[in-house]
């Protein structure tokens, strides 16, 4: 910040109101300005101190005493004064108004900057939305083109076993129902659409077909936000197929990896390869970004489904951050439709 200049350096070098000897701003008691009978003006003290009483201008002699006092010089110096503090009245409402002006200026600019950050999540959150909605795009038209090549051949799906199933997996409609409760408490409920991906769903989907039936359950594996995994068990249902997770047809997801879709991990018999245990496995973020952190059991999973339901996510984000003490009391059930 500048030095705030001294009263003599504002009038410094104007020859009017200051002393041509000692340069010093000419005032009513110290420095009083006075005329020398030469016409030339100097302040008291430098007069006093001049030897010989000479002009050291014009080197005219003069009598110190009862000299006159240049009252041309005092009302100027009075009028530079007046004409000072009037400019810098002015100066420092100009200062004010600049700053309000600025503090108005950086407030709308931080409004547009808080605009354009809300439009920026918007349309990310409109980027990803319609990403998921591509995605449940091609997963439907996967399953009409593997309808259509069904239906070529009569052979894969005989009438009498078509006429006995009440659970359809590769019907575009069909869903599976999971609710989870905790101490008997609902605390989500997840709609899924499943892909057409072997006997097991056909299975699951014949087991529960609008019957709910009870599963116990716990959190087995999460990691917070990012995957919740729960082990399903009744002992009514044993899917004796020989590999649970068998791809039909070409062009189905092989691992639930990305957000919404639902993925599911066996455990086999060593004995005669008949499951023995499966596990739901929810995706909460991509994980692709995480798969240096992921279990190889998660990662190796066998895609299931998407959630069709999305309001029940937010209830599986927060299991996910559930301690040991509190990923246990959870049963489940499931019904198809």
């Amino acid at each position: 910040m500048a030095k705030a200049r001294s009263y003599d350096e504002e009038f410094e070098g104007d020859e009017f109101v200051t002393c041509k000897i000692c340069l010093k701003v000419f005032d009513e008691t110290k420095r009083t300005p006075k005329f020398l009978p030469c016409s030339h003006t100097l302040c008291l003290p430098c007069i006093n101190s001049i030897a010989f009483h000479v002009c050291p201008f014009c080197r005219n002699a003069f009598q110190p005493l009862g000299l006159p006092t240049n009252f041309y010089a005092l009302q100027m110096l009075k009028e530079k004064k007046r004409g000072m503090k009037f400019a810098s009245s002015q100066l420092e409402k100009f200062l004010d108004i600049s700053e309000r002006s600025l503090n108005k200026v950086l407030m709308i600019h931080k409004r547009i900057d808080d605009q354009l950050a809300h439009i920026m999540s918007s349309v990310n959150l409109v980027e990803r939305r319609t990403q998921r909605l591509i995605d449940q795009n091609n997963s439907s038209l996967t399953h009409i083109v593997y309808l259509m090549e069904s239906f070529k051949s009569p052979d894969r799906f005989p009438a009498s076993v078509l006429s006995t199933k009440k659970f359809f997996s590769k019907n575009l409609l069909s869903k599976f129902i999971l609710k989870l409760f905790q101490s008997d408490r609902l605390v989500g409920e997840i709609h899924i659409n499943p892909a057409p991906i072997s006997d097991f769903v056909q299975e699951l989907g014949e087991f529960c077909y609008r019957s709910p039936k009870i599963f116990s359950t716990f959190i087995d594996k999460a990691m917070a936000g990012i995957f919740v995994s729960f082990p399903m068990n009744n002992p009514q249902f044993v899917p004796g197929v020989p590999s649970a997770t068998e791809q039909m047809g070409s062009g189905i997801t092989s691992a639930a990896k990305n957000i919404d879709e639902v993925g599911i991990t066996v455990v086999k018999s060593l004995i005669d390869d008949t499951i023995t245990g499966w596990s739901f496995v929810f995706v909460l973020e991509d994980f692709q970004r995480h798969e240096n952190l992921l279990a190889g059991t998660v990662m190796n999973n066998q895609f299931f489904g998407r959630v069709i339901c999305h309001h029940a996510m937010a209830s599986l984000i927060k299991m996910s951050l559930f301690g040991k003490s509190d990923s246990s009391n959870f049963h489940a059930t499931i019904e198809s439709q």
